[in-house]
């Protein structure tokens, strides 16, 4: 997340857990969508992953009816990435319910 104006090519951000600075070519505007857990979200779908596998290292596990799930511009086979809580990480498709229009 950007926290404050730029400077330059440069914008001071933050992601829940570090803060820095990045150049502006690797910031995008995300869409301003979210996702809750599906009703049938098992345990295993409420576990947000480093890489999009059941084998992954895991982040952090997530309560059963969390929302503000913003997804991020990368799907692969089935999972999709997010960012929930100040954490970026990998979630089942399957586990996700679109909350907007």
């Amino acid at each position: 997340m950007v926290t404050a104006a730029c400077k330059g090519s440069w914008c001071p951000v933050e992601d829940g857990h570090h803060a820095g600075w990045v150049h502006r070519h690797y910031i995008a505007a995300l869409p301003d969508i979210e996702f809750c857990f599906t009703a049938a979200a098992n345990r295993d779908g409420r576990i947000l992953r480093a890489w999009p596998s059941p084998e992954s290292r895991v982040l952090t596990g997530l309560p059963d009816k969390q929302c503000g799930i913003r997804p991020l511009p990368y799907e692969v086979k089935g999972w999709q990435k997010v960012r929930v809580e100040g954490w970026e990480g990998w979630l089942p498709r399957t586990a996700l319910a679109h909350t907007g229009d």
